[in-house]
């Protein structure tokens, strides 16, 4: 309901009953009406039930209820807010695409009741910077016409805003972040998009493998949630060795003294580190090194390796590789072809999202596909779940079969994330052919 209106209803309103108090009180005292007294009496109480009702207008549920009785009639643009970080305009660009394409399609489904709804979507931009993100979901749930986000660069933003975006009935779909905290949370209008760090741990565990890695150096910086993935990767190995899950019980190690055995170096990150990391691993002579850092200077120390030509085969996490790029083309060009064999990336990219090095560096493709994938999926879930009701779509989402996109088939799981999504371990000149020279952006 309109403010004004509001504001005329309750006023009306307030005034009648206290008239109406009021002169029971002069009738009962025996006393004349003073109005003056009267007048201040119904502005205050007015006042206060005015901002009462406005507060309250404003609260989670209540934008909730708004936005569900928008979506059940809209007659206007179904709005999806791209929230990102400001400095990383790629974003905003993909989801703008994808809008374009879909509203190119003229996109509608039939209804429960039998009616052909057609819908057109909009995106409204959302950035942030380091301080206006753990609190950006506050900004986005005020706009009622707002049915779905995509985006969040970062775990501490999207798992915030997911609580805000679930108790507003919006739907979320989080096409970055990895960490499995994020789907921990009982919201199940949030879907995580891309492997999380177990599935991405346990492919790793398969690689070492089926590689036949027996000494194995893991480097991490030195904080809680890389300490987190070791616990894990530690876990998933005895599991491969033990056999007592399910998942590898067909194919266990029955061989005991093949276990093994991960050497955890961590450090916190400065090029006389990274040296100094360098030639303890070194002298421990692993088969396999495996990077646990996100942080681009972790690449530092993957390029400290390479010079000292130790020809030690290196995992390092997806964000590495995207931030790869970003070397000048020198550096590049000092690491041979036969090194760069040797550097295997965790590949999330054929799961859902797709990177393509047509226009600007990989990680601009990257992201502009984070985005640009994330809205035709949600326009996707409209039209299977023939609803543009948020929570209603989501529930729908969970319990449609062989949902095929991105060319493959996709379910989710009850936690929010995919089901069985797809992790590859692939070397770097697979991921960075000659033919697509890295750029300085």
């Amino acid at each position: 309901m309109d403010k004004i209106v509001y504001l005329l209803y309750l006023f009306l309103t307030t005034t009648t009953l206290v008239l109406i108090l009021r002169a029971l009180w002069s009738y009962t005292m025996e006393r004349p009406v003073q109005l003056r007294a009267l007048g201040l009496m119904v502005v205050f109480l007015s006042g206060l039930v005015a901002v009462y009702f406005y507060v309250r207008e404003r609260q989670p549920d209540a934008l909730g209820d708004a936005r569900a009785e928008f979506a059940a009639a809209p007659d206007a643009p179904i709005k999806i807010a791209a929230v990102w970080p400001d400095d990383d305009p790629g974003f905003f660009a993909g989801a703008q695409r994808a809008a374009q394409e879909i509203n190119a399609s003229e996109p509608s489904f039939l209804s429960n009741d039998g009616e052909v709804v057609n819908f057109t979507v909009e995106i409204e931009n959302f950035s942030y910077d380091a301080t206006s993100g753990p609190t950006i979901g506050r900004d986005v749930i005020k706009d009622t016409q707002v049915l779905g986000v995509v985006g969040h660069a970062d775990a501490v933003s999207a798992i915030r805003g997911s609580a805000s975006y679930h108790a507003s009935d919006l739907v979320l779909f989080v096409p970055s972040v990895r960490q499995t905290s994020l789907t921990e949370n009982p919201f199940k209008s949030t879907f995580q998009l891309i492997a999380d760090d177990y599935f991405i741990v346990d492919a790793i565990a398969d690689f070492i493998f089926s590689n036949g890695y027996k000494k194995v150096a893991v480097v991490a910086a030195r904080d809680e949630y890389t300490h987190q993935l070791y616990a894990y990767f530690q876990n998933a190995l005895a599991i491969k060795v033990l056999g007592n899950d399910q998942k590898y019980e067909a194919d266990r190690i029955e061989d005991p003294d093949f276990v093994p055995l991960a050497t955890y170096l961590t450090y916190e990150g400065s090029s006389l580190v990274y040296r100094e990391l360098v030639t303890t691993v070194s002298e421990q002579r692993p088969d396999f090194v495996l990077i646990f850092d996100e942080d681009p200077g972790a690449v530092d120390l993957l390029l400290e390796i390479m010079r000292r030509r130790l020809d030690l085969p290196v995992v390092i996490l997806p964000q590495i590789a995207s931030f790869y790029p970003s070397i000048p083309q020198s550096v590049l060009d000092s690491i041979d072809d036969a090194q760069k064999e040797l550097i295997h990336v965790v590949d999330l990219n054929d799961s859902l999202i797709r990177a393509d090095q047509a226009d600007g560096s990989f990680r601009e493709a990257l992201v502009s596909n984070y985005a640009y994938d994330s809205v035709i999926l949600m326009a996707d879930m409209w039209k299977r779940a023939a609803t543009l009701v948020p929570h209603e779509a989501a529930t729908e989402l969970r319990a449609l079969p062989n949902w095929a996109f991105a060319g493959q088939t996709i379910d989710f799981s009850p936690r929010g994330s995919l089901l069985d999504p797809k992790v590859d371990i692939r070397a770097l000149t697979d991921i960075f052919p000659d033919s697509s020279p890295a750029t300085n952006n």
